[in-house]
């Protein structure tokens, strides 16, 4: 039997990596645990790799980011010659491809089997889109989404779960906010009609009541 819509989990997040028009990676909303993560990462990454490095694929390490040079953990995906190496942000959901210059082993206490991965996948529940590459729907599907609920909190109602990923509804928690307030309205407003109502109903009843009443002859 289905799960009503009104028992089901909600969760705010914000967006951190579009993938497609239906899939993406997000935080959950005012998690404080990201930002402690990146303060003890900048700390353990200021010395040099020990001697014999060799990242491989699968391990997860401290990778410095291409576009702010910060560092962040990452999953190496692939090896792509030339002291290259494909990574995926585990903490984000977004991939770059770094020299081994800039990956670092990780710390055992920053690990994801001391600390699981921030980045939560998700995919917005019966919809099915193209790859943003297709050059058609698949990136006007992508680019939707983004100027939906791209740099906001939004609120995401879990309809179901796949594994880790998550298939979602989201909606505008301000929406969501203003639609409670006039239904609340709409209900105080009906409940002060009938209120004002009753008493005037409750009068029409006694003067019909006395017209109806048969009066004693004089003898």
């Amino acid at each position: 039997e289905p799960t009503p819509d009104a028992q089901k989990q909600r969760v705010e997040i914000s967006l951190t990596e579009i993938a497609d028009g239906a899939r993406f990676y997000a935080h959950v909303a005012n998690d404080a645990g990201v930002g402690a993560l990146q303060q003890k990462l900048a700390a353990v990454c200021l010395h040099a790799p020990p001697p014999g490095f060799e990242p491989k694929v699968g391990m997860v390490c401290a990778a410095r980011f291409t576009q702010d040079d910060e560092w962040y953990r990452a999953k190496v995906t692939k090896r792509c010659g030339n002291g290259e190496y494909e990574i995926f942000f585990i903490d984000y959901g977004n991939t770059d491809v770094v020299r081994t210059e800039r990956l670092r082993p990780l710390d055992p206490t920053l690990g994801v089997g001391s600390i699981s991965a921030h980045a939560v996948e998700c995919r917005l529940a019966y919809l099915m889109v193209g790859e943003p590459s297709d050059g058609a729907d698949g990136h006007e599907a992508a680019m939707a989404l983004g100027a939906a609920a791209w740099g906001k909190a939004v609120l995401a109602r879990v309809e179901e779960r796949q594994g880790a990923t998550l298939l979602v509804t989201l909606f505008d928690p301000a929406q969501v906010v203003a639609m409670v307030v006039v239904v609340v309205v709409v209900v105080v407003v009906a409940a002060v009609v009938v209120s004002a109502c009753l008493p005037c109903c409750a009068a029409q009843h006694q003067r019909a009541t006395r017209r109806d009443r048969p009066r004693a002859r004089a003898e």
